[in-house]
């Protein structure tokens, strides 16, 4: 008996179901008081002066949000903002 190409999609389907737990890495899925990786969002900081670090300080507050590098051409600012928010210096850049 031929096998149709509907058919062959719906167990195809069925079998990458049931696998994800064995190839998915263990850290994408979300662990007590830990969101998982489809519910945090990095946020980078590029042109952290004036109106730009007000703005990145806020989206890093949104329960969402996680602040992950600044970038300004002053790199006192740069890693100024990156301490407010929580990082290190070295996650600063120029």
């Amino acid at each position: 008996m031929q096998m149709l190409r509907r058919d062959f999609l719906k167990s195809a389907a069925a079998v990458s179901v049931l696998s994800v737990p064995t190839w998915v890495p263990r850290s994408v899925f979300a662990s007590e008081g830990k969101p998982g990786a489809n519910e945090r969002i990095g946020i980078a900081g590029i042109g952290v002066g004036r109106q730009g670090h007000y703005v990145f300080l806020d989206s890093c507050k949104q329960p969402m949000g996680q602040a992950v590098c600044t970038c300004d051409v002053y790199l006192p600012r740069a890693q100024n903002i990156a301490k407010r928010a929580g990082l290190t210096e070295a996650d600063a850049c120029q």
